[in-house]
């Protein structure tokens, strides 16, 4: 059985097993840089930093490996990624809850604007005054915008509401 390793910025991010089966035949050939061959003798782990020769494309079965482990302790540059990922992932979190605010408060207030060009349109009087709708379209047009301001996708930053706007807008 031969046993293989992915490697990614040299860290060992995965622990390959290939059976019966040629490594070659497993990956495409793109994948196979990424792919060397496990130290034989030697416990690899995850989060192993390894220098290593990776598999040629044509390989068939494994080979006497070309690697040798590096100096600095197993870990310590996975958890400098995985901490810079979880980072990333929580900022585009919190920009995807932001988002998903900001449209269900365009939306929640659409039904004003639409009914008050639907009372011009009928030559009634309208339900806002002119100021008020003024503060609307306002307030609607900074939703828009917030994406792109500085403080996004901070709470604090968020587009004030008119102090008349009804209660029920999403987090108002």
């Amino acid at each position: 059985m031969a046993r293989y390793v992915r490697v990614e910025e040299g860290v060992v991010v995965e622990l390959i097993e290939t059976g019966d089966y040629a490594i070659a035949d497993l990956f495409a050939p793109q994948f196979l840089a990424s792919i060397h061959p496990a130290p034989s003798g030697r416990e690899v782990r995850m989060g192993m930093e390894l220098q290593a020769s990776p598999v040629p494309a044509s390989a068939t079965e494994a080979s006497e490996p070309v690697a040798a482990p590096l100096a600095t302790p197993p870990g310590d540059k996975l958890e400098t990624m995985a901490r810079a990922h979880v980072a990333e992932v929580v900022a585009q979190g919190a920009e995807a809850r932001e988002r998903q605010w900001r449209s269900d408060s365009l939306e929640a207030s659409q039904w004003l604007a639409a009914r008050h060009r639907d009372e011009q349109d009928l030559g009634r009087g309208t339900s806002l005054s002119a100021q008020q709708y003024l503060e609307l379209l306002e307030y609607r047009q900074a939703l828009r915008e917030w994406p792109g301001c500085q403080g996004f996708p901070a709470v604090a930053a968020r587009p004030q509401a008119p102090q008349w706007l009804p209660g029920n807008l999403p987090g108002q």
